[in-house]
């Protein structure tokens, strides 16, 4: 009885991680800049640089792992520039065949908002401010997987991000990556 068990529990985990080994994983740099939004602050434009790696289960679906770093240029509520890091996992559905290939993602993860430097109050008085918050945050995103050759491609996207603090950020962006 031991022995039909432990069979059986061996064939369930390797059914469940056999067909995402034999896929080709994939990690790419991203680059882009958009836009940001939010209840307690005005809009502002960021620059946006990050990673992502990606397990795939099978030929269409896969889960994804990014970590999107952006600089905001304006609007924080101190107006000083804010940085924020994004870290997500991701369930992605692609297409299955063909050098161009469509895809959309939903996942979720943490964001992590700082900002900090010094500002002028008065005619004689500086002040230094530093403030930070993590919170959840959400993504949804779309584009299309290009291939470049066996193992370069590039991705072409773009992402919605919307944390707790009701702050919408959309990043245009271009992937640049190599499956292994």
């Amino acid at each position: 009885m031991r022995l039909w068990k432990r069979t059986l529990q061996c064939a369930v985990l390797s059914a469940l991680i056999l067909p995402g080994l034999a896929q080709q994983a994939d990690v790419s740099v991203v680059g882009g800049g958009g836009v940001s939004s939010g209840e307690d602050q005005d809009s502002f434009g960021i620059t946006a640089v990050g990673a992502s790696f990606g397990l795939p289960y099978s030929s269409r679906h896969r889960v994804q792992f990014d970590y999107l770093f952006n600089n905001q240029h304006g609007g924080s509520a101190f107006n000083l520039p804010a940085n924020r890091h994004f870290i997500t996992a991701s369930y992605v559905v692609q297409g299955k065949a063909g050098r161009t290939r469509p895809f959309f993602q939903a996942g979720a993860g943490i964001v992590q908002w700082n900002v900090e430097g010094y500002r002028q109050v008065g005619t004689n008085k500086v002040l230094y401010l530093s403030e930070s918050d993590t919170s959840f945050a959400a993504v949804f995103g779309g584009g299309a997987t290009i291939d470049l050759g066996k193992s370069l491609f590039i991705r072409p996207q773009v992402r919605l991000y919307g944390n707790v603090g009701l702050t919408i950020t959309v990043i245009p962006s271009v992937a640049f990556g190599w499956r292994f």
